[in-house]
């Protein structure tokens, strides 16, 4: 949902090859960035806190440590709201997932990433087949006021908090090569596409969110 917003701001301040571009530049950034931090993850089977503890000592990861975690804390509240204010039961569900663990995420996500790419495509054809010429077209209506290298800055800031949290996750992944390259393919292609998805209900339908289309 961060990354849709996103896209939607980026639409409104970038031509359709420039919204391309930032994708590409960001997306290469972050998918580095994290893949790298995949890596060492499933390597060691490390936390993030405590790489951070043999990166910088006990006392230099308190900062990295409270960074991540405030930002999180910020990032679940804004995910849970913006479900969960609509659906009351399903920000119960987000919070008793992560209760459980990673078992239970595993399960959660078998479900809502091939739910999430579906309703995300639907919606991005309704709201080109509600709109008035090209996407390229309706790109330039509003483009101008953000650059490349503006948009490559809003897509890596809009995930490098969660990516930089990476080995909590990836440190679970049968090897090392298997860590990466999930981490890679999620943040570079699959976060892309939700860019993609606020950005194309941003300039066809002009709401505030891609689930506005549905309606």
């Amino acid at each position: 949902s961060a990354s849709m917003w996103v896209g939607q701001q980026m639409a409104a301040g970038l031509d359709f090859w420039g919204f391309i571009k930032s994708l590409l530049l960001g997306g290469a950034i972050l998918g580095v960035y994290t893949g790298l931090l995949g890596y060492v993850g499933a390597k060691t089977g490390l936390s993030m806190d405590l790489l951070a503890k043999r990166a910088f000592g006990e006392k230099g990861s308190y900062l990295s440590s409270a960074m991540i975690s405030f930002t999180q804390i910020g990032w679940f509240g804004v995910g849970v709201a913006m479900f969960a204010i609509p659906v009351l039961v399903a920000g119960g569900c987000m919070t008793a997932s992560a209760y459980f663990g990673i078992d239970s995420l595993t399960v959660v996500s078998y479900i809502a990433v091939p739910l999430v790419a579906i309703l995300g495509t639907v919606a991005m054809v309704m709201a080109v087949r509600q709109g008035n010429g090209t996407i390229v077209d309706q790109f330039a209506v509003s483009s101008g006021s953000v650059t490349v290298i503006g948009g490559a800055g809003m897509v890596v800031g809009s995930f490098v908090s969660g990516g930089t949290a990476t080995p909590n996750f990836a440190r679970f992944a049968k090897d090392a090569k298997s860590g990466t390259i999930a981490t890679v393919v999620a943040f570079f292609i699959g976060n892309s596409l939700m860019f993609f998805f606020g950005a194309i209900a941003y300039i066809f339908v002009g709401g505030n969110d891609i689930f506005e289309v549905m309606i």
